[in-house]
């Protein structure tokens, strides 16, 4: 939604870049082609258009890539974070792994008391 002059004044500003891939898919249903096409690439033209030596990434929708794929984006050491919704981070957890809070519906009820239900419903799966 920036063109690239407003991006520029963001950044002198003191702000990071990142994105959220580039058309907003469900992540966990890429293949590893896919990837390439949603983040791979677009990562690297904003590392080379905007000078930045990592780029952060929100999934849409908090949806994570598969793990077998989210490590072949994480061997490419262009993120500086991939960050999803679905749970809560754990500790000494790799940078470009860790998660953000979703606040869509309200800071209130995502912010620990989802994560924490999710968190133990799989604890008892």
């Amino acid at each position: 939604y920036m063109d690239a002059a407003t991006l520029q004044e963001w950044q002198r500003r003191g702000h990071l870049i990142g994105f959220h891939s580039k058309s907003h898919p469900f992540s966990s249903q890429l293949t590893d082609q896919e990837l390439e096409a949603e983040y791979i690439e677009p990562a690297l033209r904003l590392k080379s258009d905007f000078g930045l030596d990592k780029v952060n990434v929100a999934y849409p929708f908090g949806d994570r890539l598969q793990p077998g794929i989210e490590q072949l984006a994480i061997r490419r050491d262009i993120f500086a974070s991939l960050l999803g919704t679905d749970r809560l981070s754990r500790i000494g957890e790799h940078r470009s792994q860790i998660d953000r809070i979703e606040v869509d519906f309200g800071l209130n009820r995502f912010f620990y008391g989802q994560p924490l239900v999710r968190a133990l419903r799989k604890q008892d799966s």
